[in-house]
């Protein structure tokens, strides 16, 4: 990255970006868990939910990069992708021992179920799109 004005940016970026994401996915999240769940089981859920927040992620990926003016460059994109996936980790293991009272090895055990790894590789995905829209046309 050539300038701090760009790292500053970049981490602005991947905060914003986080928020978004998070806050759409803890609102997806709680249908699931109390309405979906019960009714047609967990890993049915995350199958319906899982592409519904890619989709989500996928497009504001693209509107905080556009926003924050975010070169199409592999370091500044690279550094959103890592700083938001990073705060979801954190976000989802400190939501995962303090509000629902998991203890750590029992969260990340948890990736180990089907629901578990498809949730996990959701994430991954949600951490790559900055990065996959240098490859997109500018614009989308």
């Amino acid at each position: 990255m050539s300038s701090p004005s760009i790292r500053f940016r970049s981490l602005r970026g991947g905060v914003l970006y986080f928020v978004l994401v998070f806050a759409i996915g803890f609102a997806l999240g709680t249908i699931r868990f109390l309405i979906v769940v019960p009714r047609i089981g967990e890993l049915a859920g995350v199958l319906i939910e899982l592409p519904i927040i890619l989709t989500l992620a996928w497009l504001l990926s693209g509107w905080v990069i556009a926003k924050l003016q975010i070169p199409r460059l592999l370091a500044p994109r690279l550094t959103m992708s890592v700083c938001a996936l990073t705060l979801l980790f954190a976000a989802e293991i400190t939501l995962s021992i303090w509000g629902f009272g998991n203890s750590l090895e029992g969260h990340l055990g948890s990736y180990g179920t089907l629901h578990g790894a498809l949730g996990l590789g959701g994430q991954v995905a949600f951490a790559t799109f900055p990065v996959l829209r240098l490859w997109t046309r500018p614009g989308q």
